[in-house]
């Protein structure tokens, strides 16, 4: 989908990092696009120290997942205020929240969903996070939001502690 999508982001007001490891053939076309664009940055490789650099600097985390049994990304995205565009599939639409739907109360965290796996709802979904970036007041109350949103595994193991003693009673 990124591919697909990848030169008409290159015509927008907006700077692209990409960073990953995959197949060739995406490589090589992702590759000759970044070269043609002053606005796109490739990196092939997996680099932790980097992606860590990239998740600070980041406005978006662009996951456009097909399969998602579980995803990190999109939380350690918004522990350092990174909005995530995520396909609405597995691990990524159990922790990402529409953004339309927020609710400062929520302890879940919140951003762009996309349901189709089409590069027309992934480029729709970055369109409607642009305009959204554009309205700062409602762009920072989701992104101090979700920074403060606790994914960490203390809350996660009290929640399965409940259910075991529960299950233990029956």
């Amino acid at each position: 989908m990124l591919i697909e999508i990848l030169k008409e982001l290159a015509s927008k007001n907006c700077n692209i990092v990409i960073l990953g490891d995959g197949e060739e053939k995406y490589q090589v076309k992702i590759k000759e696009i970044a070269q043609k664009s002053s606005n796109i940055h490739f990196e092939f490789a997996y680099n932790e120290a980097l992606s860590h650099r990239i998740y600070a600097s980041a406005d978006f985390l662009l996951m456009p997942s097909l399969f998602e049994p579980c995803g990190l990304s999109q939380m350690i995205a918004m522990s350092y205020g990174a909005l995530p565009i995520v396909h609405k599939v597995g691990g990524l639409k159990d922790s990402v929240q529409n953004y339309k739907r927020f609710n400062p109360q929520s302890k879940k965290g919140y951003g762009i969903l996309f349901e189709k796996p089409h590069a027309d709802a992934f480029l729709k979904s970055i369109k409607e996070a642009l305009a959204l970036f554009g309205r700062k007041k409602d762009y920072n109350i989701l992104i101090k939001h979700n920074m403060l949103c606790d994914f960490s595994w203390s809350k996660s193991s009290e929640l399965y502690k409940k259910l075991y003693k529960k299950l233990l009673r029956k």
